[in-house]
Order: structure tokens, then C-alpha cells, then sequence
């Protein structure tokens, strides 16, 4: 693995070759696959086969470490090795064309560590507050006469990529188990945390009529803007940050069936934006 930066040929491979050239000619095959991927942005066809022979390339060597995980002790899959920089390399090209956690959580599972989940979490969270920075930097307010409450994130402007970005966090969070250490008073913040964002994300629905988001396009045109608003991958991600935030719940275990416990409410009050 060491050879990954070293020129490479394309020698055809027989039966009587060692299972290391192989692997070695394989592991190149699947790398070469991605380099040099131009394709004409005006063809929307060629764009689309191009993202295909990348999302590709890039899951067949994910697999490629996979496999070499699982048959060598030896082999480290820690921060800072390509197999970490290959899962970020994913999440960056396709967080908002593929369910990027669904595709990788097998490979996720090879994270063993505490310390290596933070740091692949901590790099999407980089992410999250250069594109933050990014929309403060162009913020504007809808309404000059109307006060944000600072504490009212909900009601803030929040670019969809930020979005998109988020949506990522919390399934990895989830997906890496990092918030299973957390208190049961935490618990309660991140589900207010969860269902806060999936209503910030509800105002880029297509339907969305608030003052705030996609909806105040919508209100001054009556006409969807396709790229201010939640495609059907989005829509699947919110729902799945609900998820998350019901089965957080159900873990604080003060779930019970008499209506009288507070936790019922919110269960059913989240549930039923969901619907």
C-alpha cells in the first residue's frame, strides 16, 4: 500500500502472477479510475456517469481496505492514513447526491477508537463552520424592521449546503456512537438540538410558507426555485434526523404509555411534524 503514489502500468495479469502484483495492479486499476475525470458540465449525461465511475472507483477501494482489514492485523486504518482521507474524499463529493452514511457505514465500523471517531467527526465539523462562516459573511435579513432573537437559530437564515452538511453530522454521530457517552441531560439538548435543525431544514420544503428559507421565495413568486429546495434525498435525511432524535428519547428510558408523562408529548409532537 505503500506504492499508491508510484507510477503504475497497465500489464495485463495472468493466473501465474503472485497475489501481490495483483492486488498491487488492482489497487492501482481502482485509484486510475477517478484521476483525470473531466467530463462536459453542459452534458448533463456525461456529468452523471462521470459522479457514477467516481462514487465508483472510490467505494471499490474503500472495499479494497475492507477486505485487506479484515485478512491483516497488521493493517492500521487510524486518522490520518488514506483510508480515512478516502471516507472524507466521499462525504465531500457526494453528501448531496447519495446517502454518503449509508453507503459507507460498513466502512465506518472499522473505526475502533474514541479518539479516531472525533476526528473524522471533528473533519465534517471543520466543514460545517467554513461554510457558516461563509453565509455570515453574506447574511442578509428579510425583514429590516424584524429582530432575530440570538438564542432563535431556528429562525435564522441558513444556507441548504450548511443543511446538507448538518444532515451529515448528526447520522455520522450516530452512526459512530459518539453521543452513546453522553449524559441523560445531554440527551435531552441534542433531541431539542435534532429537532430544532429538522424544522430549520422544513423551511426549504417546497411548501414551506414561512418568512425565513425557501419559503419566503416561494411566497414572492408561488413558484419553486429547484436549488433552494429540499430534493427527495434531503427530504429522506430529515426524516432520518427525526429518527435519530425518537430513538434518543427512547434511550433516556422514561418512556412510558400513560399520556400524563411529559415525554409522550414530545414524542408525539415530533412525530407528527414528520407525518
Amino acid at each position: 500500500m505503500q506504492t499508491a503514489n508510484q507510477t503504475f502500468n497497465f500489464d495485463q495479469v495472468n493466473a501465474e502472477d503472485r497475489p501481490a502484483k495483483v492486488l498491487k495492479q488492482l489497487y492501482h486499476s481502482i485509484r486510475n479510475l477517478r484521476k483525470n475525470l473531466n467530463a462536459d458540465k453542459n452534458n448533463k449525461r456525461l456529468v452523471v456517469i462521470a459522479q457514477q465511475i467516481k462514487r465508483t472507483s472510490c467505494l471499490a477501494e474503500l472495499d479494497l481496505y475492507y477486505c485487506y482489514a479484515l485478512h491483516c492485523k497488521q493493517f492500521v486504518l487510524i486518522h490520518g492514513t488514506p483510508f480515512f482521507q478516502l471516507i472524507f474524499e466521499y462525504i465531500d463529493s457526494f453528501h448531496d447526491k447519495e446517502d454518503v452514511i449509508k453507503d459507507l457505514k460498513p466502512f465506518i465500523q472499522l473505526i475502533k477508537t474514541l479518539d479516531d471517531a472525533k476526528e473524522l467527526k471533528n473533519r465534517v465539523q471543520d466543514k460545517i463552520s467554513l461554510l457558516e462562516d461563509a453565509d455570515n459573511d453574506h447574511e442578509t435579513t428579510p425583514d429590516e424592521d424584524f429582530d432575530i432573537p440570538e438564542e432563535d437559530s431556528r429562525m435564522k437564515r441558513v444556507s441548504l449546503d450548511v443543511i446538507r452538511w448538518k444532515f451529515i453530522n448528526h447520522k455520522l454521530e450516530r452512526c459512530l456512537g459518539t453521543n452513546n457517552y453522553i449524559t441523560q441531560e445531554n440527551k435531552f439538548k441534542l433531541v431539542n438540538t435534532l429537532f430544532g435543525f429538522f424544522l430549520q431544514a422544513m423551511e426549504y420544503h417546497q411548501n414551506a410558507h414561512s418568512a425565513y428559507g425557501a419559503g419566503l421565495m416561494h411566497d414572492n413568486s408561488n413558484q419553486p426555485v429547484p436549488e433552494h429546495m429540499l430534493s427527495d434525498l434531503d427530504q429522506m435525511n430529515a426524516e432520518d434526523i427525526l429518527i435519530i432524535a425518537v430513538e434518543t428519547i427512547y434511550e433516556v428510558k422514561l418512556f412510558d404509555w400513560t399520556m400524563v408523562n411529559p415525554v409522550n408529548s414530545i414524542l408525539i409532537t415530533m412525530l407528527e411534524h414528520g407525518i
